[in-house]
């Protein structure tokens, strides 16, 4: 998506475009914290953009639990609509499918985003003490022979 947006208005478009399904990606948080400034601006357009802002940053402070399916689908059209007000603005005409379908993203890399998420979970639990590790014997342990009995010791003859 870089190439559809480009440095048209800014770094600011590059980045959110580039980094569309890098949500934790330190770019692009830095991009999206930046969108208040690259829009500032009384016409039309830019308030379409902070509205978009404002409706996906307030879902991006919302508990992600217990639903995340719900959430993260939720996120992503909250997000496309961003990038499509963002793309009204520099004077592209996309439409929101556009948006949304030409970003190439291995489902790989989602995998490893979801598992990333789930180890850190995991581990703060683990770390706060609402887990805990769970262990299962799948042999029960040799056992070891028998040692006979120690013998009484001889008594002397009497």
């Amino acid at each position: 998506m870089e190439i559809l947006y480009g440095f048209v208005g800014g770094r600011l478009e590059a980045i959110c475009a580039s980094s569309a399904y890098g949500h934790v990606a330190p770019d692009h948080v830095e991009a999206l914290n930046l969108i208040d400034v690259e829009f500032h601006g009384s016409d039309k357009r830019s308030k379409s953009v902070l509205s978009a802002w404002k409706a996906y940053l307030d879902h991006l402070n919302t508990d992600r639990e217990p639903n995340t399916a719900v959430w993260d689908s939720k996120r992503d059209d909250l997000f496309v609509d961003l990038l499509y007000e963002m793309s009204r603005h520099v004077g592209y005409d996309f439409d929101k499918t556009h948006i949304r379908r030409t970003s190439y993203f291995p489902i790989g890399h989602g995998d490893i985003e979801l598992d990333q998420y789930i180890i850190r979970k995991a581990l703060r639990g683990l770390l706060e003490g609402k887990l805990s590790f769970p262990i299962r014997l799948t042999e029960p342990p040799p056992v070891a022979p028998a040692a006979p009995p120690p013998s009484a010791p001889a008594l002397p003859p009497a």
